[in-house]
């Protein structure tokens, strides 16, 4: 596990109690410690009077007195002379574009939409820390770094959607990426000593054989005991990251997958010969559509035609979601309702489907734990009509912009397949 990341301190300014309870046990699930209060002039009084130290300042956009951005800005101004001033996120339920139209929203380091959820918390403080620690020097522009050339991957998902969108963002940075889509085909490629395997990406929850056994069992194989083998989650709770360190896992890797620290991490386990290298990058046009974070989305798969091929895939695959969930809600078949709410949200966070990736997170955790899910069902209906009508429209367009990737022919190969094993772009 990354040690950096396991002793993190927030304070947390929100004047909604619900809110504030809420984001503290998930600050508290993540094994990581919070102060919690109700103002801007509060977290300023703990922050300059108290001498309080804290690693992330999570400020509520919207507060009474002292709003979050003021409270950011003054923060800033109390840190300008100290080499170390604290990450600064804010959270809103409103539009981000709004927030950062706004005078001195370039002091905030990022902006994460309500209800903020684990894996976005965790993903966030991951990547901003990454970013504060490591000195990169500038590109020319169109340039960019190979972080990975040649490092041998094996991606180990059941989800053809996972493992094209991890592969094309493996690929993207010069690795050489195996799929296996359980675990007992991952230990039938490792099993083989002669293949060269740097490092396993290992999705947790698998049909025939999950993440954990597979990870137990290949730690029993000749050569291969010391192999990085990083979760693949949707789940980043303290029990969770607890039963993935249990297995043999070295660490875990939040979907959906933020780029930035996937790279970041697979570089602390990966050989110090690997050296980036650069190579050209234009930059990517886009046009907003509703509920797609296109911007992500092409930059992720790299061929917008390819992108598309997916997102009809989920628009086809979904079509009956939103009558087939209700009913398993209403008739508690609580098992197959978790099981398609796990698929949805995996999906649609690998295609930054936001709305839909967000909501199905929340049915998700609702189903599981056994909470209310009514009042999520009308907004989950409301954002997967929208992304489906977003993807309708998209397709329209005929003609796409060209991802970072340039055309097709501008993307490595597909991956290597092996016995047990397939290509991630198999329909």
């Amino acid at each position: 596990m990354n040690e950096r990341l396991q002793h993190i301190s927030l304070l947390i300014a929100d004047d909604n109690q619900v809110t504030r309870d809420a984001l503290s046990m998930t600050v508290g699930s993540l094994g990581w410690q919070s102060r919690v209060v109700e103002s801007g002039e509060q977290a300023l009084h703990h922050l300059l009077r108290q001498g309080e130290r804290f690693d992330v300042i999570l400020l509520d956009w919207i507060m009474p007195g002292m709003d979050g951005l003021e409270t950011c800005l003054a923060i800033r101004r109390a840190f300008e002379q100290q080499e170390r001033s604290p990450i600064i996120i804010m959270a809103t339920a409103y539009s981000q574009d709004e927030l950062m139209h706004r005078p001195g929203s370039d002091q905030v380091d990022l902006v994460l939409h309500k209800p903020v959820t684990g894996s976005s918390l965790y993903n966030a403080v991951a990547r901003l820390i990454h970013e504060k620690r490591e000195h990169v020097e500038p590109l020319e522009s169109g340039q960019r770094r190979l972080r990975l050339p040649g490092v041998h991957i094996l991606l180990v998902d059941d989800s053809d959607i996972n493992l094209e969108v991890a592969t094309r963002l493996l690929q993207r940075e010069g690795a050489e990426v195996i799929t296996a889509i359980d675990g007992e085909r991952a230990l039938a490629c490792l099993a083989d000593p002669a293949r060269r395997i740097d490092l396993v990406l290992m999705d947790v929850q698998m049909p025939v054989m999950d993440g954990y056994e597979a990870t137990r069992r290949l730690r029993l194989l000749p050569g291969r005991e010391e192999t990085p083998v990083l979760a693949l989650t949707a789940g980043v709770f303290k029990d969770q990251r607890e039963a993935a360190l249990a297995s043999g896992m070295n660490d875990f890797i939040a979907k959906p997958l933020d780029v930035e620290q996937l790279i970041a991490t697979l570089l602390r386990y990966l050989p110090d010969c690997v050296l980036p290298l650069t190579v050209s990058d234009e930059p990517l046009p886009h046009e907003p559509v509703a509920g797609i974070d296109i911007d992500t989305g092409l930059r992720n798969w790299g061929e917008a035609s390819v992108y598309l091929k997916y997102l009809r895939r989920f628009r086809d695959d979904y079509m009956t979601v939103g009558t087939v969930l209700p009913d398993y809600i209403a008739q508690h078949e609580t098992d197959a309702a978790a099981s398609l709410t796990h698929k949805l949200k995996g999906g649609a966070g690998s295609l930054s489907l936001t709305d839909v990736a967000r909501i199905s997170a929340e049915l998700n955790e609702a189903i599981e734990q056994g909470g209310d899910t009514s009042q999520l069902i009308a907004p989950f209906l409301e954002a997967l009509e929208r992304a489906q009508h977003s993807i309708d429209t998209y397709a329209g367009r005929g003609q796409f912009p060209a991802g970072p990737g340039g055309s097709a022919g501008g993307l490595p190969a597909r991956p290597a397949s092996g016995p047990g094993e397939r290509g991630s772009g198999s329909d």
